[in-house]
């Protein structure tokens, strides 16, 4: 367990980018190893957008505010959290038409809108919003695919298993090549770029890198939600080891 922690504090700390490695001095073993395991989604994102033209502004205004008063209130009914729910900035934009003959522009009104967000942390939550809620012409509803919102520290964990496999994989082949397996020179999350080197420098320092660890309807049809599916997550690592005899 300890060896583990240790990994996983190691690949946490990570660079922006992986720019090539040079290899000199003793003979190296580049390989990788992975890590999957299966999870069900927590985070079932909806996106709503509540929009009305016309000429008269606070008119418009007072229909969507509320609007969207009535959609927050049946999510929270149906169970959603508060910080779940996101409202965004209310958006009025100027609607004007030009004659392609005479270039005579003229005034048509203002377009006035406002998105909100729900992330709902299971289908049952999310049906019942649906169920209760009214779909109008002014509204766009997107249905977004469920996810794992603590995929990152579930993949952060499973970098461990996955430089482990690595090990592994490394020990195999120096066997088959009449070497051991010795200690790791670099170690990654994605592929590394390797060539040699004829200027007779040799790293010798572990070198720790990787990167930082995320459907519309018609506007007269809600969307289907199925029964979610468990989702595989899976962590590879990239490892060259050192050989020695």
């Amino acid at each position: 367990m300890k060896m583990r922690m240790k990994f996983a504090a190691v690949l946490l700390a990570m660079s922006a980018g992986v720019s090539a490695q040079v290899i000199d001095g003793p003979d190296y073993v580049y390989v990788s190893g992975e890590a999957s395991t299966k999870v069900m989604p927590d985070k079932f994102p909806l996106g709503l957008s509540v929009s009305r033209t016309g000429q008269d502004v606070d008119a418009a205004r007072r229909d969507i505010e509320e609007q969207v008063k009535a959609f927050v209130m049946q999510a929270r009914q149906a169970g959603i959290e508060e910080d779940d729910i996101d409202v965004r900035d209310l958006n009025v934009e100027r609607i004007e038409k030009e004659d392609d003959k005479s270039g005579k522009v003229t005034y048509i009104g203002h377009s006035v809108s406002r998105n909100l967000q729900f992330d709902f942390r299971n289908v049952q939550t999310l049906r019942k919003f649906l169920s209760v809620m009214r779909l109008t012409r002014d509204v766009e509803i997107s249905l977004d695919e469920p996810s794992v919102e603590s995929e990152g520290e579930v993949r952060r964990r499973l970098l461990a298993d996955a430089v482990k496999s690595a090990r592994a994989n490394g020990e195999l082949l120096a066997t088959a090549a009449g070497r051991r397996l010795g200690p790791a020179h670099t170690v990654s999350d994605k592929p590394i770029r390797v060539r040699a080197d004829n200027s007779g420098t040799t790293l010798d320092s572990v070198a720790v890198l990787g990167t930082r660890l995320r459907r519309e309807s018609a506007n007269d049809e809600l969307p289907v939600v199925v029964e979610p599916k468990s989702v595989e997550i899976t962590a590879t690592a990239y490892v060259i080891f050192r050989l020695v005899d």
